[in-house]
């Protein structure tokens, strides 16, 4: 972003704040208070929908409580933690530091309840209530959808039993566009409205002014020409293991698997060589993901080899991937002695993208060890692909640190409270998105044994073990103030929580569901990184994935979503690293229940997550990145 376009929207943003504060609708801030709301959530009671009317309270001072509750007690797990997600997403897109404040959500029904179904419009209504604008839009729809961490409102069941009773109760639904694709067949004459997510909503419920933001961040020279080293080496990596793939003599029962890796590496390595001069990461990332399938293809072959000599399957995966969380320890202790200091912007960002890549390779070759002990032979192909992540994964952080170390001293240096403070943010923020897929991943846990499927069980089992791993290595980052590799660590555990609560229940194969979220993700990636760029925060690095986004939508829709997804997730994370840095203290708002003003709109967002802005406008940083399904990306 030019100087001149980041002067432009800060000077947008400052008139815009000053009429949303204006005397007639705001007085100056209040030593406490508590405002309250309340929403119509829409669930399913046996064969049978019901609406229920749930209240929503946010008070200040607080200390970032959330409780909920029903008739009966306390809500499940679930529910409970998919609220706290809702409530610090809410409060981080209106600027504000959710520690300074609390939230209670009451649900007016007996029995409980379970499930994060009612998250998005909780969500929604926290941002009514913290950004002061007219929440009587919300009481004309029931609402539903699954919050997840960047803002966007992820499928849902039991929507037409949900449908059926917001028809009755004379409402309109307001539901994800994901669960276009199930069909409503039965609410024709109900008023309905599938939202992608949070900016969507804005517009569509809340009917607050529409935004028209582009973002556009070159990438930084010397981050090119590194990434294109990189796709060269993983290229030539590649292509050298393709080569020395032992073929089976006679047919063998994964053949077929062996030779669809070995095509796959084909296929990346062809489309590397067609963007290497043109988009380095977008080459580097191809590269990577052949380098992956390459590896894939060998340790399938390593592992029958292994089985025919009578060595058990469970044994050698065990083996390798001990070996492979051996190398990525050891990398990380010379990372964290090479890498614990302040080098400049730039070198900071990619030092904690390496970090994140070294967790997730510990991460990988823990899950693949996880999921050997329950495969027979003809499966061994599918725990080879995730050891093929894990080893690509180190030396994809290599590339990062030479990435970092090309960068060195480029922007102004970061003031290490920043950094600390940014550590500290992330992994509250993490920790309660760690929650959250947990208690999906027992909620899912439940269901499969219930049916008798034990091995899927104890898949999703390991998986959250290898959650906790995470979040509990980076809190020890933490403790020893290696706070870029706590940061880098944390990144990588939300990473892999997201592909649990919201990727993992998404279906891509409608086209409109496609570009609804694609939309929602480049708003949310505008808005976002223009309130950053205030900051000196915009991001090279995203951008790229952007780019990379583009080039995989036409063939991998689905990984394109991904990407951008994680492009979204590392502006927010950095924002409420800013946000906690500069106080995020609550500014006083319009509670005035008419239509939102142009002034109040404007502020909607960009003037609203410029709170404390002033505070932080000198420090230059840039935000570093984490990635959605990390598969994909080098």
């Amino acid at each position: 972003m030019s100087k001149g376009l980041a002067f432009l929207l800060a000077s947008l943003i400052i008139i815009a704040s000053l009429a949303a504060t204006s005397p007639s609708v705001a007085r100056a801030q209040q030593a406490s208070w508590s405002r309250s709301t309340w929403i119509l959530l829409p669930a399913v009671e046996g064969t049978s929908g019901v609406v229920t009317n749930t209240t929503i309270t946010l008070s200040y001072p607080g200390s970032g409580q959330v409780t909920v509750s029903d008739n009966t007690g306390p809500a499940q797990p679930s529910t409970l933690y998919s609220m706290e997600t809702a409530f610090m997403v809410a409060m981080t897109y209106a600027g504000l530091n959710w520690r300074y404040y609390n939230l209670n959500v009451h649900i007016n029904v007996s029995g409980q309840i379970s499930g994060p179904s009612g998250s998005f419009g909780v969500m929604l209504a926290v941002y009514t209530l913290a950004t002061g604008l007219n929440d009587t839009y919300l009481h004309r729809f029931a609402i539903t959808g699954a919050v997840s961490p960047s803002g966007l409102s992820g499928p849902i069941g039991g929507l037409p039993y949900k449908c059926e009773a917001a028809s009755s109760n004379g409402l309109g639904i307001v539901y994800p566009v994901g669960n276009l694709e199930t069909g409503i067949a039965s609410c024709n004459d109900t008023d309905q409205v599938p939202v992608a997510g949070i900016v969507d909503a804005l517009v569509k419920v809340l009917h607050s002014y529409r935004f028209n933001v582009t973002l556009s961040v070159e990438p930084l020279p010397m981050f090119n020409a590194v990434m294109e080293n990189v796709a060269t080496g993983f290229i030539n990596e590649s292509t050298s293991l393709l080569r020395g793939v032992n073929l089976f003599d006679e047919p063998q029962p994964l053949q077929g698997e062996v030779e669809g890796y070995i095509n796959a590496s084909e296929q990346d390595i062809g489309l590397a060589e067609k963007f290497l001069k043109t988009l380095s990461y977008a080459a580097a990332s191809y590269a990577f993901t052949a380098y992956i399938n390459a590896l894939a293809a060998n340790y399938t072959v390593w592992a029958y080899r292994a089985y025919q000599s009578g060595e058990g399957l469970s044994q050698f995966f065990s083996s390798q991937s001990s070996a492979i969380t051996s190398e990525a320890e050891s990398l990380i202790a010379q990372a964290v002695a090479y890498t614990n200091s302040s080098n400049g912007l730039a070198y900071d960002e990619l030092a904690a993208t390496a970090f994140a890549r070294l967790a997730d390779s510990i991460y990988y070759a823990g899950y693949a060890s996880s999921i050997s002990q329950e495969v027979n032979v003809s499966g061994a192909y599918l725990p080879a692909y995730y050891l093929g992540v894990a080893k690509a994964r180190i030396q994809s952080a290599i590339g990062w640190l030479i990435a970092a170390n090309a960068t060195r001293g480029t922007g102004p240096l970061i003031s290490p409270q920043f950094v600390a403070s940014t550590a500290s943010s992330v992994g509250a923020f993490t920790d309660t998105a760690i929650r959250y897929a947990n208690s999906l991943i027992s909620y899912y846990v439940q269901e499969f044994e219930s049916v008798g499927d034990i091995a899927d069980a104890q898949v999703l089992q390991s998986m959250e073990n290898d959650l906790s791993f995470l979040v509990s290595e980076g809190d020890h980052m933490l403790s020893q103030g290696y706070y870029l590799a706590a940061i880098g660590v944390y990144e990588d555990a939300l990473t892999n929580a997201l592909n649990v609560i919201f990727i993992e229940t998404q279906s891509f194969s409608n086209p409109a569901v496609i570009s609804a979220y694609a939309r929602e993700l480049e708003m949310e990636y505008s808005l976002l990184g223009s309130a950053l760029s205030m900051r000196g925060l915009s991001s090279s690095l995203d951008a790229s994935y952007m780019s990379y986004a583009t080039t995989l939508m036409p063939s991998d829709p689905q990984d394109a979503i991904y990407i951008m997804e994680s492009a979204v997730v590392d502006e927010l994370v950095w924002y409420i690293g800013a946000v906690g840095y500069s106080g995020g203290e609550p500014q006083a708002v319009s509670t005035s229940q008419s239509g939102p003003s142009l002034g109040a709109t404007l502020a909607l967002v960009l003037a609203a997550m410029a709170v404390g802005a002033m505070a932080v406008a000198a420090i230059s940083l840039r935000s570093y990145k984490n990635y959605i399904r990390s598969v994909s990306r080098p």
